[in-house]
């Protein structure tokens, strides 16, 4: 398959953008090794291109009407697995700055190999680390706007780790799905200790989209504690 599904391209038309050949040439370049990678490494449990595109692609995609990303924005895409929502954000804002962040070894081989395929590995960078370690470093802490977060992970484990990158009136965005009315409720106590606030919660219902998807949008208004993030595991087994 050497072009993109006109589902794809007409999901996108939803959202209000419009591809150039060279982006698109960049999504038919990463779904193609995403799938010949996928033989021997586990990136995604999705097998098609045409999965790959509207899954993976469009639904990462689905932000831009949330976030506003101009030129140098600061990103941070935590547990990224296949460069996932990151990469696409970054083909679609080539001024702006991402920092893909994944723990396992063999996907972050595949990041560092994608990023100079498609020729971006000037404004993305890949950091193999956990996010309760990294938040830690001074290079990272406080230091972006966005930290963009698609996993399946609760919103209080993700305030947790999410905040402590953020600096002040940076946003937390969290790709979810479903009623999080009591997921949200859980996480309000320890999202004012973590100096954070919950800013809106967008939820999409747009054809060729994945239906119900919600976008959830953290601010940070305050410094967060310098114990925070825990040590690895800890928010996870403990949440906040």
């Amino acid at each position: 398959m050497s072009s993109l599904s006109s589902e794809f391209l007409e999901g996108v038309q939803l959202l209000g953008v419009t591809l150039d050949d060279f982006q698109k040439a960049s999504f038919i370049k990463y779904r193609d090794d995403i799938l010949k990678w996928n033989e021997n490494i586990n990136l995604t449990g999705l097998k098609t291109p045409i999965d790959i595109e509207k899954i993976l692609f469009l639904d990462s995609l689905t932000i831009i009407n949330t976030v506003d990303i101009q030129k140098e924005t600061k990103i941070l895409d935590l547990g990224t697995g296949a460069g996932i929502p990151g990469i696409p954000i970054q083909i679609l804002n080539p001024q702006a700055n991402v920092t893909l962040v994944e723990s396992q070894s063999k996907k972050t081989k595949f990041l560092k190999h994608i990023l100079d395929v498609l020729d971006i590995s000037n404004s993305t960078s890949v950091e193999n680390e956990r996010a309760e370690l990294l938040t830690h470093k001074r290079e990272h802490r406080e230091k972006y706007d966005y930290v963009l977060c698609r996993g399946v992970s609760s919103i209080a484990v993700l305030n947790e780790l999410c905040l402590p990158f953020l600096k002040m009136g940076g946003h937390m965005v969290a790709y979810k799905q479903g009623d999080i009315n009591r997921e949200i409720e859980a996480s309000l106590t320890g999202l004012k200790l973590l100096g954070g606030e919950l800013e809106q919660i967008d939820e999409l219902n747009l054809p060729k989209i994945k239906q119900g998807r919600k976008i959830v949008l953290i601010k940070k208004i305050s410094k967060t504690p310098s114990e925070f993030s825990r040590k690895p595991g800890i928010p996870q087994k403990h949440p906040l």
